[in-house]
């Protein structure tokens, strides 16, 4: 994994894109093992024919149709040897697991990356319905605290509750992308769903840690005097809490 990265990366910073010869197979594999460890939307979405200046033109061709091209034109090619060392979980997946389930369905390998294909497609929406939740949690613009040096992102925690589940799965999404695990983003949300029950001065700007713990800190203020419902805000990298006196 490491070497492919530092590989794609270079061909990166040479311009252009990065054609690789992932097919249907490839994707139907990719689309079990996700299943086997458990996963999300965007594991069950498999690899995408086009991102980050990857291009998989072969993706929705199955193995055998390329073979038996290579092999009508004369073509030659190369096979990893360690493509059949099943101590590796993929190898174990395409040559024992994947054979099993083309027993009961000759084109199952094709099936699962059509499956994947629809499920990028669900992806997308998806990803827009969490634009849309971004609009209307986020308070105004990114803004300075003069306890922290950058940027901090701030959004309404009286916002992100009433959209029940779709608030909370749009919280545990913005903090992975800053790197979080849904773990440490469940825990800073029931931090501050405690922290509501003892939030006494709503008049007073304080910074909070967000979860003991975590990797991130919180800026806690109220929308008026009125409203007792503090902002959830995240920041990359680590802000150290300042208390109030």
């Amino acid at each position: 994994m490491a070497a492919r990265t530092l590989r794609y990366r270079w061909f990166a910073e040479q311009g252009g894109y990065v054609c690789v010869a992932h097919h249907a197979d490839d994707q139907a594999e990719t689309l079990l093992l996700h299943l086997i460890r458990g996963t999300g939307l965007r594991g069950l979405a498999g690899m995408a024919a086009e991102r980050d200046h990857i291009w998989r033109p072969f993706l929705p061709i199955p193995r055998h149709v390329l073979m038996t091209y290579l092999r009508e034109h004369g073509a030659t090619f190369v096979e990893d040897s360690t493509n059949r060392d099943t101590h590796y979980r993929r190898n174990w997946v395409r040559t024992s697991f994947l054979k099993k389930l083309q027993e009961v369905n000759p084109s199952v390998s094709t099936t699962l990356s059509e499956t994947a294909h629809h499920m990028r497609q669900v992806l997308s929406v998806y990803e827009v319905g969490l634009q849309h939740i971004e609009t209307l949690v986020e308070k105004s613009c990114q803004c300075e605290f003069p306890f922290y040096k950058g940027r901090i992102r701030r959004f309404s925690m009286e916002a992100i509750m009433q959209l029940g589940e779709a608030g909370q799965l749009w919280w545990k999404e913005i903090c992975w992308e800053h790197g979080f695990s849904t773990d440490e983003a469940q825990q800073a949300l029931q931090s501050q769903r405690r922290f509501l029950d003892s939030f006494l001065d709503s008049s007073a700007l304080s910074l909070w840690a967000v979860a003991r713990g975590c990797r991130f800190a919180g800026v806690v203020f109220p929308h008026s005097r009125q409203k007792r419902y503090p902002i959830l805000t995240i920041s990359s990298p680590v802000a150290t809490p300042i208390l109030p006196p």
